[in-house]
Order: structure tokens, then C-alpha cells, then sequence
């Protein structure tokens, strides 16, 4: 199972991203995979990204993602034993916001048998311990 970051899904729809035409391309081509999962915390992120500009237009962007008939949209379900291994983190003084939303989204990833989490944030997550992310910008 693949899944796809925030920041891949932005670029493929925003022109001005340096990667548009990459991540569009990228997004293309896992269209009509059954292969993809994507978290309603990525779709969150993403729409947090787009509504600047406009939330008519986000929401579009989201409904669009969301609707692929071949994608499996997943949501996070943490157990309390995840949420306290994300929170031992905290209270360990290691972790901010961001990184508490990384953790707890490759728990939701792995949960659901991703096996490739594509992101231009890549080595951010293999430093967090997710193995499987992987830069399909080549970074």
C-alpha cells in the first residue's frame, strides 16, 4: 500500500510549486491504483494548505482526493497504547506539534499496511522512525 503526504498532493495542484509538474504527474499515474491510502489527516493538512487562497476551492481539491474510487480514505483510531507512546515522547521533551502529527500519522499509516509514504519530508519521517518514506522529488 502507498500513501501520499500533504505536501505531494499541494504541489500537484498548485502551478507554483517548483514540483507541479513531478508531483502532478505522480498523482496521475496513482489515480487509478487500488493501492493508495490516504489519511483524513493528511486531507486536513492539505485543506489547511489550500483554504488560504480560497475554501471553495479547497473543499473541491478534497472532495476530488476523497472521491477516487480506487483510494482508500483511512482515519487515525489511535489506541490509547499509541497515544501513549506518542505521549511519552512529549513528556520526554522531545516532540513539538508537528512531530506529535508525524508520529501519530505513521501510526495511522502503518496501521492501515502502507508500505511507501511519499513526501518531500522524507527524512523527517525516517528520523521519527518511519522506515517507509520515501522523497518522490529525489531530495
Amino acid at each position: 500500500m502507498i500513501s501520499i503526504g500533504a505536501d505531494v498532493l499541494y504541489a500537484a495542484v498548485n502551478a507554483d510549486s517548483p514540483d507541479f509538474e513531478k508531483a502532478r504527474a505522480l498523482v496521475g499515474r496513482l489515480g487509478t491504483s487500488t493501492e493508495v491510502v490516504l489519511s483524513e489527516q493528511t486531507l486536513i493538512a492539505l485543506y489547511g494548505a489550500l483554504a488560504r487562497k480560497g475554501a471553495a476551492e479547497a473543499a473541491s481539491v478534497i472532495r476530488y482526493f476523497r472521491r477516487n474510487p480506487n483510494w482508500r480514505v483511512v482515519d487515525a483510531q489511535s489506541s490509547r497504547l499509541e497515544m501513549n507512546a506518542i505521549w511519552d515522547f512529549v513528556f520526554a521533551g522531545g516532540e513539538d506539534l508537528p512531530s506529535i502529527r508525524r508520529r501519530r500519522l505513521v501510526m495511522t499509516l502503518q496501521r492501515n499496511g502502507v508500505t511507501k509514504f511519499l513526501t518531500g519530508e522524507a527524512e523527517i519521517y525516517r528520523k521519527l522512525g518511519c522506515a517507509f518514506a520515501e522523497d518522490p522529488f529525489g531530495g
